[in-house]
């Protein structure tokens, strides 16, 4: 399994950014996050699942290729240094939400982002709400431009930068939680 943090330029420009499979959290466990926290940035994200092989896709044919959305939680370091390896290859760098298949979407996407302490007597640290399509995401274009060097597989992951939200320094004892046009998708506790 591939995961891909994925954007295009205005000028059809491909960027991807390397993940592995093995720094894949399972869904609903805990990011542990080492001494200090301020080392690091945090990000959430939406996520493509991709549903069958293909290689040299047209962009007119993506949207045959993926079947779900899913928003994601993405740790790096601050300084960008990750030990020499990409920061996304990293244990415990990316914790997935719960698939949404598209079939449960209509036309706009809304991205709620809520960031709470886990502590009652402590204030809201973060609220964003984004409307997103995946035409602005420019997603067919993206599975298409990667199908272009790649095969895409089976449970492939394509993060779109595009619809990133900086959530910045993470704090200990906080809950992320995304719905993607209402529905719940990513509940994850940062511990």
């Amino acid at each position: 399994m591939k995961v891909l943090y994925a954007s295009l330029d205005g000028e059809d420009v491909l960027s991807a950014e390397p993940g592995a499979d093995s720094a894949i959290l399972r869904v609903g466990e805990p990011v542990f996050l080492e001494e200090p926290a301020d080392a690091w940035r945090t990000e959430v994200a939406l996520a493509l699942h991709v549903s069958r092989l293909g290689l040299h896709i047209p962009v007119e044919h993506a949207r045959r290729h993926y079947d779900a959305v899913a928003a994601v939680h993405l740790l790096r370091p601050a300084d960008g240094n990750a030990g020499g390896v990409p920061a996304l290859f990293r244990d415990r760098a990316i914790a997935p939400g719960s698939w949404i298949t598209l079939d449960m979407l209509e036309g706009t996407i809304g991205f709620d982002v809520a960031r709470r302490s886990l502590r009652t007597d402590e204030s809201v640290a973060l609220d964003a709400s984004l409307d997103l399509t995946l035409e602005e995401l420019r997603a067919d274009e993206i599975v298409a431009a990667l199908s272009r060097t790649m095969t895409l597989k089976t449970g492939d992951m394509i993060i779109l930068a595009g619809s990133s939200v900086s959530l910045g320094a993470p704090a200990f004892d906080t809950s992320v939680k995304v719905c993607v046009s209402g529905i719940p998708s990513l509940s994850v506790r940062i511990k």
